[in-house]
């Protein structure tokens, strides 16, 4: 099959500067996730989907400011996929290719290998501006629905929905007793014979970090001053990241009524420490 060029970037630079409510929560840890709420992380993605999408979502240093080429992004979502269901084989989670959800599906990076996998695909993002970016660049017409999803649960699908159901690299911008609910509802849309595999850090491996991200909610002033400090000499994140211990993620699946068939430990950049799981609803493990 030949290659296609992909459609038009949105037109003009995108490089609006970004506010200090989300630069303040850009330090190892994150913010407080007592404090921010879903509305905090969508304001965040909202700004990002707007000013340098691409980036966002695949943050590497050079790339920033728009230096993405589409066509070189978006061929970065191939392999993962492919890799995905070839790791799903080996493991006996074979599933049916009718029905799949990309959870978290910024501009489609992944939504669009998935359609050439599965008949249909639905792409859910809390950001409108990666949906309509999504939305531009799609190329299997309505066999891929992007929907604007900025609620804390996944009622605008039915039980039993889809065969595949796939988060990467966006449960941990969402804060815990967010994404757990999220989580609640993969194993709810999943049908009885569908697996569920998604990303999460469990914990922070580094003193140094640890010890920062107790400062979060015990000596926030303290750490305001440091990170005043820090901002002068580095670039920092301008979105937040969380780990759930992975004892607390896997007890929260078996109350949802899933079965975790496999935990494997996932490639985060250090201090984070983070798995990929493997869910069956309970009974379906094989």
């Amino acid at each position: 099959m030949e290659a296609r060029a992909w459609s038009k970037e949105p037109d003009g630079p995108l490089q609006a500067p970004l506010p200090d409510a989300i630069i303040r929560d850009g330090e190892v840890g994150g913010a407080d996730p007592r404090s921010e709420s879903l509305a905090d992380v969508q304001a965040t993605w909202e700004h990002l989907g707007a000013a340098d999408p691409l980036w966002a979502i695949l943050s590497a240093p050079e790339k920033q400011y728009n230096q993405w080429k589409l066509d070189e992004f978006m061929a970065t979502g191939g392999p993962t996929i492919e890799a995905l269901l070839r790791l799903l084989d080996e493991l006996g989670l074979t599933v049916n290719r009718a029905r799949a959800l990309d959870f978290g599906c910024g501009v489609g990076r992944l939504s669009q290998p998935l359609a050439e996998q599965f008949e249909r695909v639905a792409g859910v993002d809390i950001s409108d501006s990666m949906i309509r970016f999504a939305r531009r660049v799609n190329r299997h017409g309505d066999r891929v629905l992007y929907h604007h999803n900025p609620a804390p649960d996944l009622h605008l699908f039915a039980d039993n929905a889809f065969d595949l159901v796939f988060s990467n690299i966006t449960l941990q911008h969402v804060p815990p007793r967010i994404s757990l609910r999220y989580i609640a509802e993969f194993v709810r849309v999943v049908k009885p014979d569908g697996v569920v595999v998604f990303q999460l850090p469990s914990h922070i491996e580094s003193p140094r970090a640890r010890l920062r991200h107790s400062m979060e909610t015990r000596a926030p002033g303290l750490l305001r001053l440091y990170r005043t400090v820090r901002r002068r000499t580095t670039n920092p994140s301008p979105y937040s990241m969380y780990a759930v211990p992975w004892r607390r993620v896997e007890a929260h699946i078996r109350r949802s009524g899933g079965l975790v068939v496999k935990r494997e430990r996932d490639f985060l950049a250090p201090p984070w420490v983070g798995f990929r799981y493997f869910i069956r609803k309970d009974g379906t493990a094989r």
